[in-house]
């Protein structure tokens, strides 16, 4: 599954402008392999699918971006990088589960 996210561009009272989060896609934590939390950063989508949580390190630490929240274009090319390297570790995670599940199926028989 791909992350997706949908931005909407904005000029806030301040006068800055940025985006304000419409929607995104992101898979829920207990829908992830727990292999895929000992890399960082890490992402999921909060159990009602309202916020983005990105843990960036092992520190406990963790940055939450919500549908809604207006955001600098700094803050979005953050948050992209951030996506992109949490994707990038899932899909290396993915891979190494494939290869474990070929190299350890077939049946064995125990006779005592």
């Amino acid at each position: 599954m791909a992350i997706r996210i949908k931005v909407e561009k904005k000029v806030n009272s301040k006068g800055e402008k940025g985006y304000v989060i419409k929607d995104f896609e992101l898979l829920k934590r207990t829908k992830l392999p727990a292999l895929y939390f000992d890399l960082f950063p890490h992402c999921y989508a909060d159990c009602y699918d309202e916020e983005i949580i990105i843990e960036p390190s092992h520190k406990g630490n963790y940055v939450t971006f919500a549908k809604g929240e207006f955001i600098t274009e700094k803050e979005l090319d953050s948050l992209l990088d951030y996506l992109h390297a949490c994707g990038e570790n899932l899909r290396k995670v993915n891979q190494k589960l494939r290869k474990l599940e070929e190299e350890w199926n077939g049946t064995v028989e125990f006779i005592i």
